[in-house]
This record gives C-alpha cells, sequence and structure tokens, in this order.
C-alpha cells in the first residue's frame, strides 16, 4: 500500500486506494494508514470491509510518533521539558 509524501511531510492519497486495500488485505496485512482527508476533515480509525484497520494521518511524523515504542516516546517529552 502506498501513499506519497510531498516534501513537507504531508502524506498524499494515491489512486485505486480500495484496490490497495483488498491486495494488502490477501498479503496479510492487518494494519494501515491512510492520507486524512483534505479540507481538514479527518478520518477516523475504521476497520474496512477487507479486515484491515485504517488510520488517517496527515503528516510523516505522525506515522513515526505512532511506530516509535512508549518508552522512546516518554523519554522525547522528558528531553523537551524545562
Amino acid at each position: 500500500f502506498r501513499s506519497e509524501i510531498g516534501l513537507s511531510g504531508r502524506v498524499r492519497p494515491v489512486s485505486h486506494s480500495d484496490a490497495r486495500l483488498k491486495e494488502a488485505a490477501k498479503l496479510g496485512f492487518t494494519e494501515a494508514w491512510l492520507p486524512a482527508r483534505a479540507g481538514g476533515q479527518t478520518r477516523r480509525a475504521a476497520r474496512s470491509g477487507d479486515g484491515i484497520t485504517t488510520t488517517p494521518i496527515a503528516y510523516l511524523s505522525e506515522l513515526v510518533e505512532r511506530l516509535a515504542p512508549a518508552d522512546r516516546r516518554r523519554m522525547r517529552r522528558i528531553a523537551a521539558a524545562p
């Protein structure tokens, strides 16, 4: 499953996302991160008809934050505290 990522880190949609989700399900994937909708509308985490949980993200940094281990996120907050 692919999305395009702009130079700013914004995640942009690609064509045929439904077909890509179906193929990902056939390959055994259970989770996918999709671009948030344009105009400020966001998708909520949902389960597609193919059994894949989809989660919206607007920027690559959101994905990195979600995938970072919890202890690493905690350490960043501690380091950033005044």
